[in-house]
């Protein structure tokens, strides 16, 4: 099969280009220097390549970050989802299209004494984003739509909850910690800064995330949602011991007010049946296996400076 993916240079984006010339598919990416909210550009690129299958990753995802930048992440993740189905309607109109959404967009779900009802969260559950970002990926996911049910494009919604493995920038919790503690090795400090330690989250290694989403044009069905996820939740602070554990130093770690979000869902477990009844996909990686390599990629990185 011939895949487009938007995004490819991008953290998921490189471990979705391995996985799929591992499982003997060709790959293309957008030409550098195309902005993916050109629209003009995106249609005349598209009308000069055929393609079977579009994964749709290129997007701003920093959630915290959005509530600096809303219109920036409008902008990138709805106006350039826009572009690209436009674009596939047009010069591809049988190929399918998965595009990457996030958990994030259950938000309010997963807030308040009342969401222990909703744990751990199917596809059933009401979108209700309560951030700049999770708002962006629920519209993109709108726009998506539309280019099945108006332009009769095969187009499936995948919605990651965390996921994380070397390479993950350090803007990112798990990575940020990682870089922190092995830093904090490196130099001799004896405290690392750390925000919100409560927060249980759904961690899947980005390796497992790619096999989904490629399950997913395989045997996924247009205009439905699919999770991706362990469903299981693991706390900050676990994770954070973890690492320390795993990395073999002690480190103290040191709450800084200026890491803590606007708004943060307390607990984030997600349901994977359905994927898995589609697909038969299920995670295979542990946590202990990523959170090392994630150590070791750190490591790496911070000693060739």
């Amino acid at each position: 099969m011939k895949s487009l993916i938007t995004g490819i240079n991008g953290f998921v984006g490189g471990w979705l280009k391995e996985h799929l010339l591992a499982e003997g598919d060709s790959v293309i990416g957008l030409p550098e220097g195309l902005d993916i909210c050109d629209r003009k550009g995106i249609i005349d690129f598209m009308r000069s390549v055929e393609v079977d299958w579009l994964f749709h990753l290129a997007a701003l995802t920093h959630v915290g970050q959005s509530w600096h930048d809303p219109e920036a992440f409008f902008r990138v993740n709805v106006i350039g989802t826009q572009n690209v189905t436009e674009a596939l309607a047009e010069s591809n109109p049988n190929a399918k299209m998965i595009y990457i959404s996030s958990s994030e967009v259950y938000g309010q779900s997963l807030m308040g004494e009342s969401s222990q009802s909703y744990l751990p969260i199917n596809e059933t559950i009401s979108i209700r984003p309560v951030t700049p970002y999770a708002a962006s990926k629920a519209a993109a996911e709108f726009v998506a739509l539309q280019g099945a049910f108006g332009r009769g494009l095969s187009v499936v919604i995948a919605r990651p909850f965390n996921h994380v493995g070397p390479g993950q920038g350090e803007q990112f919790v798990v990575s940020g910690l990682a870089k922190r503690i092995v830093s904090a090795q490196i130099e001799g400090l004896g405290s690392i800064p750390v925000g919100n330690l409560d927060s249980e989250r759904d961690f899947t290694d980005v390796r497992d995330v790619v096999r989904a989403y490629r399950s997913l044009a395989v045997a996924g069905d247009s205009a439905e949602a699919y999770n991706v996820c362990s469903g299981r939740a693991i706390s900050i602070a676990e994770i954070a011991q973890n690492l320390i554990r795993l990395a073999g130093g002690r480190v103290v770690l040191r709450q800084d007010p200026s890491l803590m979000r606007a708004v943060e869902v307390k607990t984030s477990i997600g349901d994977s049946s359905k994927i898995a009844a589609a697909t038969d996909w299920s995670p295979t990686i542990s946590i202990d296996q990523t959170l090392t390599e994630i150590l070791g990629f750190w490591r790496d990185r911070l000693r060739e400076r």
